[in-house]
């Protein structure tokens, strides 16, 4: 009789084993594993973390004048008004009459080349702002005002220059150009 109760408490041992313990150790594995890829995610989150404290501390390392400058160069908006300002402060430096200037709407160079976004990694590429303006004056006035439009901290891209000869000595010159912005 011992023998059998032995035996009995034995396969209930068993039978525990594999009713109770067993779905006890699977759960215990998928929490372990459950605990990897959370450890592995919180990994990346540091490493994030890390990459944008890095970028804050070098984006604060630059100074107030070299950001201003970034900003003048690659604005955040179209400023059509600073662009009028600015051609008409240059013209009239040279002894030029800016006789008109025309934006044309503005157009995303990402609608222009969708493959570019993906060629720089995620990154918008500017925006540009097309215009077009028209001035009179002397060949060297007008040789001065390119040269100074080149060294303008903002971009000007020239797509297009003809001229106009009057009957006063006088050149009206043509200009296609555009600019960019950061949307």
């Amino acid at each position: 009789m011992k023998a059998l109760i032995s035996i009995i408490f034995a396969a209930a041992a068993v039978a525990l084993v594999f009713m109770v313990a067993r779905p006890l150790w699977d759960n215990i594995l998928s929490l372990r594993a459950e605990s990897a890829v959370i450890s592995d995610n919180l990994a990346r989150l540091q490493e994030v973390e890390t990459l944008r404290d890095d970028l804050i501390a070098a984006r604060n390392s630059i100074s107030k004048s070299d950001l201003a400058r970034l900003e003048k160069l690659l604005p955040p908006k179209a400023n059509t008004e600073d662009l009028l300002a600015s051609f008409e402060t240059l013209t009239r430096a040279r002894g030029i009459a800016l006789k008109s200037i025309n934006f044309s709407a503005e157009v995303s160079s990402q609608q222009l080349a969708p493959a570019t976004q993906a060629a720089t990694g995620g990154v918008k590429p500017p925006t540009q702002v097309s215009y077009g303006l028209s001035v009179t004056g002397s060949y060297e006035a007008f040789r001065s005002l390119l040269d100074a439009m080149e060294k303008n901290l903002r971009l000007i891209d020239m797509s297009e220059i003809s001229f106009v000869s009057s009957d006063g000595g006088a050149l009206t010159y043509s200009l296609k150009a555009k600019s960019y912005y950061q949307k």
